[in-house]
């Protein structure tokens, strides 16, 4: 019901066949790896997430949506694949309430991890070992998930706000300063 089923990584054999037919041809090499999605009509769950007026998710349903994402980094980490920028607007919710991973741009596999890269995804749900510039794997993936899942029960508060009175910019840049350190863990 989620893109998992739909998400395949092929290894380009054929560049011919594989772009065959399209007037502006891709700038892939026989070997390359090449994810091919299904098409997730539908909202983000940015927009989506709206509809709560409290401004919390149910427990129930961000369950669901956690675990439909997280079967999709399941099949994509067990094709060697990390996602690097899981956040809501990348999550796309269908027609029929089922909720999709949508946006590899960035992804990379496994083995092009090795090296430093740059600080490709969303600063506000990076892991720290992306941020800090460490080697890093598939995790990273599960912990912008649970980002996510955060900010879902949590009326869309980041990790280490402080819990009461008015939240200001500089609230909001130390918290994310915190939790980009990797120097406390994240609250309950």
């Amino acid at each position: 019901p989620h893109i998992a089923p739909a998400l395949v990584l092929h290894l380009v054999q054929n560049v011919e066949n594989f772009a065959g037919g399209l007037s502006n041809p891709l700038r892939i090499s026989a070997g390359d790896p090449v994810l091919l999605m299904s098409y997730a009509p539908g909202e983000t769950l940015s927009s989506w997430k709206r509809q709560f007026p409290s401004g919390i998710v149910p427990v129930q349903i961000a369950l669901d949506i956690c675990r439909q994402v997280a079967d999709v980094l399941d099949y994509a980490h067990a094709n060697k694949v990390i996602h690097r920028d899981i956040k809501p607007e990348n999550i796309f919710v269908s027609e029929n309430g089922d909720y999709k991973l949508g946006d590899f741009g960035i992804a990379r596999t496994l083995e092009q991890t090795s090296g430093m890269l740059s600080k490709k995804g969303t600063q506000a749900y990076m892991a720290p070992e992306i941020y800090r510039e460490e080697s890093y794997g598939s995790n990273v993936d599960i912990y912008s998930l649970g980002i996510v899942m955060y900010r879902l029960l949590n009326n869309n508060r980041i990790p280490f706000l402080p819990s009461d009175g008015p939240i200001n910019d500089n609230d909001i840049s130390l918290a994310l300063t915190k939790r980009l350190e990797g120097s406390e863990e994240i609250p309950d």
